[in-house]
């Protein structure tokens, strides 16, 4: 299904800084099989994403659009390993507005650092595109 000229949100998942410095550690010290483990094991990491009370979930990687009218939307999102430690892992719920004929692009990044025991997440807005 294409997106070619729906109006609506684009999330795409993010890499945090703290990722991207281990994999490097990771890859400095040859364990670059230990890299491969962990990542195993986030393969079958899910995203799940409601738009206005509407929820769907869909696989971590990816970019991964919701078509919604033009306005406000109440956006939650939760990462989901499915191995360490079960749903909602990391919640974030923000007001998004969406402009007619646009697409807001989002990304949703899991941070490594906890928050209450559980890890944090950070949304950034990449911009809007012509939908």
């Amino acid at each position: 299904m294409g997106t070619t000229g729906k109006t609506g949100i684009e999330i795409s998942p993010g890499i945090s800084d703290a990722q991207r410095k281990t994999a490097k550690f990771i890859h400095a010290l040859h364990l670059d099989w230990f890299g491969a483990a962990i990542k195993s094991l986030a393969a079958g990491a899910t995203m799940t994403i409601t738009v206005d009370g509407v929820r769907r979930e869909e696989p971590w990687a990816g970019v991964h659009f919701v078509e919604c009218a033009p306005g406000t939307h109440k956006l939650e999102l939760e990462w989901n390993s499915h191995s360490i430690g079960g749903h909602s892992l990391a919640p974030l719920k923000q007001d998004i507005i969406v402009e007619a004929g646009r697409v807001m692009e989002l990304v949703y990044t899991v941070q490594t650092l906890t928050s209450h025991g559980r890890p944090a997440a950070s949304l950034e807005v990449k911009g809007t595109r012509e939908a």
